[in-house]
């Protein structure tokens, strides 16, 4: 009847593991069941859809297609068993995540070899507009571009860098810069948006899950409806955490002189490549 091959392939494997392993299908055994085997149960429901097609054309039914059925009344269960497990698997790295970034935008905010480079930066791009711009006025805040425009800056004589003539100026004054890139590295392909796309899909999972709970009895319910309290304060810490994040994403746009639709990830590479061209001008 399930016109599929693929699937009846995939539901036929995970039949035969269910069966090696010598599980049950009754609630309470489910319900100690880990991620890893829950997950394999979920590949044997069938979907509503296929549901009503196997009621609708039980006489033509093949074993697998006939097995399919008794496993849909477990559906709500294992599902929220899926989204208890998944969520206990990774809520510490979404925390760990968003605090990592939050203390990286705080070293880039307070770190003072950064601040004083900026402030390098800043004077020698106004000393040069000054003396042989057009419009001679003096910059009052820093902008990001302006790190780019160092870096890459070349003269006609190879004694010109700009780079080299910010990296000689503060060099006395720097400490290890290596701390503070190996503090930006740690981020650099992490984006804190991603972590709002996250809690926002088990959010509507919970809101599933809330609405499943009737299916629930006795020990069961009791302890879902537990875990669902313990998400919901999850959740409200977890976006306290990420709105201070989000401030500090605001602060650092401003320091920089970009626009809040900026993306911040964008401002710290173009940082983080600079400090890592003064690094290797001050090394070498």
């Amino acid at each position: 009847v399930i016109k599929d091959s693929r699937r009846l392939f995939l539901v036929s494997i995970s039949l035969k593991t269910f069966e090696k392993k010598q599980l049950v299908l009754q609630d309470q055994q489910l319900a100690n069941l880990p991620l890893e085997d829950l997950t394999m149960i979920n590949t044997i429901i069938p979907t509503d859809e296929e549901y009503k097609i196997l009621c609708t054309h039980k006489k033509d039914l093949n074993d697998i297609e006939r097995r399919m059925i008794v496993f849909y009344p477990y559906k709500k269960l294992i599902r929220l068993l899926i989204f208890e497990r998944r969520f206990f698997e990774n809520k510490d790295s979404w925390i760990i995540g968003v605090e990592n970034i939050k203390s990286v935008y705080d070293t880039i905010l307070q770190s003072n070899n950064i601040r004083l480079l900026l402030k390098t930066v800043l004077e020698l791009g106004n000393t040069i507009n000054t003396n042989y711009g057009n419009s001679r006025k003096r910059a009052s805040a820093f902008r990001i571009c302006s790190l780019v425009l160092t870096k890459n800056y070349k003269g006609k004589r190879s004694d010109q860098s700009l780079l080299k003539f910010v990296a000689e100026t503060a060099r006395s004054r720097l400490k290890s810069i290596k701390s503070d890139l190996e503090t930006i590295e740690s981020i650099r392909n992490d984006e804190l948006g991603n972590y709002k796309e996250i809690i926002n899909e088990y959010i509507l999972e919970y809101r599933t899950s809330k609405e499943w709970m009737d299916s629930l009895s006795g020990e069961l319910r009791a302890n879902m409806k537990a875990f669902l309290f313990f998400f919901s304060q999850f959740v409200r810490n977890f976006s306290n955490e990420y709105r201070e994040a989000v401030i500090y994403s605001s602060i650092i746009k401003r320091k920089f002189g970009e626009p809040e639709n900026k993306n911040v990830k964008e401002i710290i590479a173009i940082l983080y490549d600079f400090l890592k061209s003064i690094r290797h001008e001050i090394e070498n």
